[in-house]
C-alpha cells in the first residue's frame, strides 16, 4: 500500500493557545487493488450519522491532479464519492485512491464501523478495503512540504465543515518543532491563527471553518495560509466563494 505520507495528528485550533479543535478529525484511506486501468469510479459510503460528522474528501497523491475527485453527502449517514480522468491510472500493488475525513468526539472506530458498495465504473468488481491511519506507521517525510488547501476554491456553506490544510514536517528537525499556520487577508493581516506550538515530524492536518479569531465567518474572497517551522516559511492561497 502506497500512501505517500507519515502519521497524521488531529486537526487543532489554537486560538494562539495550541488548543484541540473541538471535534478532532478521524481519518480512513480508501484503498483500490491494481487495476490495468483506472479512469473513473463511483461508491456509496455508509456510516453512523450518530457518531461521525462527515468533513469531506481530499485526494491523495496518486489522484492529486485528477479533473474531478469529491464527495457529497446524500443521506444523513450516506456519502456518494466518485471521480475520473482523462489517464488511466495502473498499479501493481494496492494504492491509496483517496482519504475521507470525519470529526468525531472520542467514538470507538474501527473498520467493523463503514459499509462500502454500489461501485460504479472501473471500481465494479475491484477489490476496494480501508485502512485506518491510526494504526498505520510511516517514515517522516524527508522534506518539507505546504500542500494546497482541498477543498479550493471553498463555499461559504462547505466551510463549516471546514477545508483541510496539509503540510510535512522533516526528520531533521528533531522531535519537535516549533511551527505556526495562520490565515491573512491580502493586505497582510492576522484572520485566524489555526496553530502555534510544536509538533512532531510527519504530515499533519488542521481544518479552516472560515472563521477568524473572533469567531465570525469571513467574507468571500482570496485569503493567504502561511506555514512557518523553524526557518522553512511558504505560503498558499485559498479562495472562499459564496
Amino acid at each position: 500500500m502506497d500512501r505517500g505520507r507519515g502519521g497524521v495528528e488531529g486537526s487543532g485550533d489554537s486560538r494562539g493557545q495550541g488548543a484541540p479543535y473541538p471535534f478532532p478529525q478521524f481519518q480512513t484511506f480508501a484503498v483500490v487493488a491494481a487495476a490495468p486501468a483506472l479512469e473513473a469510479f463511483g461508491m456509496l459510503l455508509q456510516y453512523p450519522v450518530q457518531e461521525l460528522q462527515f468533513a469531506g474528501v481530499e485526494r491523495s497523491s496518486a489522484t492529486q491532479n485528477w479533473i474531478a475527485l469529491n464527495g457529497s453527502q446524500y443521506l444523513p449517514g450516506m456519502v456518494v464519492i466518485g471521480g475520473f480522468h482523462v489517464e488511466a491510472l495502473t498499479a501493481e500493488a494496492p494504492l491509496a485512491m483517496f482519504d475521507i475525513l470525519f470529526r468525531h468526539a472520542g467514538a470507538n472506530i474501527d473498520n467493523n464501523t463503514f459499509a462500502i458498495s454500489s461501485f460504479t465504473d472501473d471500481f465494479n468488481g475491484a477489490h476496494v478495503t480501508f485502512a485506518l491511519d491510526e494504526t498505520a506507521a510511516a517514515a517522516a517525510p524527508r522534506q518539507f512540504r505546504l500542500y494546497q488547501n482541498y477543498p479550493n476554491p471553498v463555499s461559504v456553506q462547505n466551510l463549516v465543515s471546514g477545508t483541510v490544510i496539509r503540510y510535512d514536517l522533516p526528520d531533521r528537525l528533531g522531535q519537535t518543532a516549533a511551527v505556526e499556520l495562520i490565515i491573512y487577508n491580502l493586505q497582510g493581516q492576522t484572520v485566524r491563527r489555526l496553530f502555534s506550538g510544536t509538533q512532531t515530524p510527519g504530515t499533519h492536518k488542521l481544518a479552516w471553518d472560515g472563521r477568524d479569531d473572533a469567531g465570525v465567518q469571513v467574507p468571500t474572497g482570496t485569503y493567504q495560509y502561511r506555514l512557518k517551522a523553524g526557518e522553512y516559511v511558504e505560503s498558499k492561497r485559498v479562495v472562499v466563494v459564496k
